[in-house]
This record gives C-alpha cells, sequence and structure tokens, in this order.
C-alpha cells in the first residue's frame, strides 16, 4: 500500500510542477521542482513572483484532496483533515530558527498547499548523512537543540 501511495504523489508532481498559486498579495507562487515526496504529500520549490519580477523561494507542501478524503472511510478521512488542520496551526505558533516556518494554507479543487520556509540547505537528516560517521557532534547537536 505504501509503495502505491509514493509511486501515485510522485505522478501527481508532475501536474504539479506546472501549477501557479495566486497569493492574497497579489503575487504568485510557480510550483517549478520536486524537493521531497512522502507518503501524505509532495513538497515543491516554488518562485514567489510580483508583478513578474522573482522575490524569493518557497517550499510548498501539497496534500492531495483525494488521500483527506479517504473514499469510504469518514472516520478515516475526519482524522486526515484535523491532522493537517493540527499541523498547520502547530507550524504557525513556533518560532525556532531551526525550524521551518509556515505561512499561508492555499486551496484547489485537488490540493491543500501549505507554504513554507524554503531552507536551500536540506533538511536535518541531510546534515547527519554529511557528517563523518553520519552522526553530528556534540556541540552540533547542542547548537540545534537549544
Amino acid at each position: 500500500m505504501e509503495k502505491r501511495r509514493l509511486e501515485y504523489l510522485q505522478a501527481r508532481s508532475s501536474t504539479l510542477r506546472r501549477k501557479v498559486i495566486k497569493t492574497r498579495d497579489g503575487g504568485s507562487l510557480k510550483l517549478i521542482g520536486v524537493l521531497d515526496s512522502g507518503m501524505t504529500a509532495v513538497v515543491m520549490k516554488a518562485q514567489f513572483i510580483v508583478n513578474d519580477n522573482l522575490k524569493g523561494y518557497f517550499a510548498v507542501k501539497c496534500v492531495s484532496k483525494d488521500y483527506l478524503n479517504s473514499q469510504g472511510d469518514k472516520s478515516l478521512a475526519e482524522r486526515r483533515w484535523y491532522c493537517i488542520e493540527r499541523e498547520r496551526q502547530l507550524m504557525n505558533r513556533i518560532d525556532n530558527q531551526f525550524i521551518i516556518k509556515t505561512y499561508e494554507p492555499y486551496k484547489s479543487a485537488n490540493w491543500i498547499y501549505l507554504v513554507q520556509e524554503f531552507a536551500n540547505g536540506g533538511n536535518l537528516k541531510d546534515l547527519i548523512e554529511r557528517q563523518p560517521g553520519g552522526c553530528l557532534s556534540e556541540r552540533v547537536a547542542k547548537k540545534i537543540i537549544s
């Protein structure tokens, strides 16, 4: 089941690559490439464009409404919608330099989009894998945790 879900999300990411999300401030987010994908979402790199000028980059977590709605299982669908809303609420409240900020959510007919800060250097897992021996030094770990 998990493999099928991953294949489905990766196939859907090709349609997302052409998507443009209009923002509330008059700009737009143009999805340009896949950063990561998992069992519940695809994270896309997006260009933030205002008046045809590139203003910066964001990551956009794209969650399929098909997945959230879980055809045939209302209880599971309710839990999934609750979880995505709870994630959005929690991420909006966290203010820590080591945790990606989540901004505004947007919706389309088929997707929920959570706009997030773009971290060009990768994630914590990538950082750990790049370290000698595959683990962080105590000094680096203390800095991240503090």
